[in-house]
């Protein structure tokens, strides 16, 4: 495997943290490597169900978040990937505060990656579990075009060698 270039891991954070989505949804990506993604989220009142419980799209939109930069530095510049399914099941109920999402690739392919993510609250206790599958395409949704297209200065080397 390939050594990631710590520049471009803090650059690639900075930029998805600043877009609509993260910020809008409160999400943070903290940290990337290879296989892992952990996404802090602080989910406030406008993501409650009627019944006063964080909505359950809420945890879908974080477990594709987290499932999908996992894999993000596992493949080359040209390589994107596309989200085929989030699957998620609920274990406890959650209303507002921090939770923390850990995305964890479980198996890379050629055509597709399968990755699977907990979440959890501040004291550790299991919120949600969830898995995902993610296309691997070739010259689609190539992040660094992404950076350059938004106006940002273009992204360093994504691995060192």
């Amino acid at each position: 495997m390939r050594d990631v270039n710590p520049e471009y891991v803090e650059r690639l954070m900075e930029f998805i943290n600043a877009s609509p989505f993260a910020m809008e949804h409160n999400f943070k990506v903290e940290e990337m490597r290879p296989g892992y993604a952990r996404v802090v989220a602080e989910p406030d009142g406008r993501f409650l169900n009627p019944t006063g419980g964080l909505h359950g799209g809420y945890y879908s939109s974080l477990v594709d978040t987290a499932t999908g930069y996992a894999t993000f530095l596992l493949h080359t510049e040209d390589v994107g990937t596309i989200t085929l399914d989030v699957n998620v099941t609920y274990a406890k109920p959650f209303k507002t505060g921090k939770i923390i999402a850990e995305g964890n690739v479980i198996k890379v392919g050629t055509k597709v990656d399968m990755s699977e993510c907990v979440v959890r609250d501040e004291e550790g206790r299991l919120l949600a579990s969830g898995s995902s599958n993610l296309m691997i395409i070739p010259g689609v949704q190539i992040m660094e075009d992404c950076v350059v297209e938004s106006g940002r200065p273009p992204m360093p080397p994504k691995f060192l060698d």
